[in-house]
């Protein structure tokens, strides 16, 4: 199951669980529905730009 879109969130970003890297942003559900998650994690958009910025602060450390 993918996670729900927040109010303010319209999309989903698809990430390599090997390499770290983005793959894909999808609107669609049924594209977010159809990744395989052994492979790829699937966040909304909010949650990946939320993660990418607390990477960021903590190499600024």
């Amino acid at each position: 199951m993918i996670p729900p879109l927040e109010n303010h969130c319209g999309s989903w970003v698809i990430t390599h669980r090997q390499t770290g890297k983005p793959v894909l942003e999808t609107f669609s559900e049924s594209t977010a529905e159809a990744v395989n998650r052994q492979k790829y994690k699937v966040e909304t958009a909010a949650e990946y730009l939320a993660r990418i910025n607390q990477q960021i602060k903590e190499e600024d450390q």
